[in-house]
């Protein structure tokens, strides 16, 4: 069972990386986010550590770790606009710098996920040993590895989302947007309390679940909207990011170089002018 519990934590996350392992713009993208990310928790360790009087409240722990990872985020996409823009005036060839919103979102979104799936199931790994399981007093209905790893599957899928609903509503300055992205977040994070409940764990992952769907059905409006960006020039790389568009970009390139034209050759003779003679 550990085996797929593994499976069903860490799978989609190593998939998704094995499917965009050609890419060097999307690995760098990923770890670079998993590390904010993981900068983003300690920052909220520190805070939660600092109000003394605060650390038994689990909601304000709650909180205080949503709106240091949304800041966190935030300064991530900054550092990514002023990387795109030193990048794209350097190298303007779309298959030179495949990534666009919709790509760089989602990658990032992967490192996000894949490094709360390391912080969430990765202190239930030195339990992992051995022939037995370990259970919840308030959850008999499942063994906390099966809770964990379905509850890492959620969370995975909805920061790819919120980070594509992200990346939109800070391209286009809306603080509604923005807002719209954290308050999902904090509502993600709020309903993990289900699981203090006797008995709640049976009904949390469910919820988390119709959560992401939601989610995900709010992320298919925003990405149709006029104003996203997404042409042809960021579905093509889309497809090149996930393999399916690098036949297509070989072969446009291919078409590119052979239009070039012919270089001068070393020992041709150009005739000059009388008067220059």
């Amino acid at each position: 069972m550990q085996i797929g519990h593994l499976i069903v934590a860490f799978g989609p996350a190593i998939a998704c990386l094995l499917l965009i392992s050609h890419q060097p713009q999307a690995i760098i993208l990923a770890l670079s986010s998993s590390f904010f990310f993981l900068m983003g928790q300690v920052c909220a360790s520190i805070v939660w550590i600092s109000l003394v009087p605060l650390r038994s409240i689990t909601p304000f722990q709650l909180v205080v770790r949503v709106i240091v990872l949304e800041l966190t985020r935030y300064v991530y996409y900054r550092l990514y606009e002023a990387a795109e823009l030193s990048f794209t005036v350097m190298t303007p060839s779309v298959s030179i710098y495949p990534l666009q919103d919709i790509s760089s979102s989602i990658v990032s979104g992967m490192g996000f996920g894949l490094m709360h799936t390391v912080t969430l199931y990765g202190i239930l790994l030195s339990y992992s040993t051995g022939d037995a399981t370990l259970f919840s007093p308030r959850c008999e209905q499942m063994s906390a590895f099966t809770l964990a790893a379905w509850l890492s599957l959620a969370f995975n899928a909805l920061h790819v989302l919120l980070m594509i609903l992200a990346f939109d509503g800070y391209r286009r300055g809306s603080r509604l947007r923005i807002g719209l992205a954290g308050v999902l977040h904090l509502t993600a994070e709020l309903l993990t309390l289900l699981n203090m409940a006797k008995g709640g764990c049976a009904v949390m992952i469910p919820v988390e679940f119709a959560l992401v769907g939601v989610v995900g059905l709010l992320t298919r409006i925003v990405t149709r909207q006029p104003g996203y960006r997404s042409s042809l020039r960021d579905r093509d790389g889309l497809l090149k990011l996930f393999g399916a568009g690098r036949r297509r970009s070989d072969a446009t390139d291919s078409k590119i170089i052979d239009s070039a034209p012919p270089p001068l050759r070393p020992n041709s003779s150009v005739q000059m002018d009388d008067k220059f003679r």
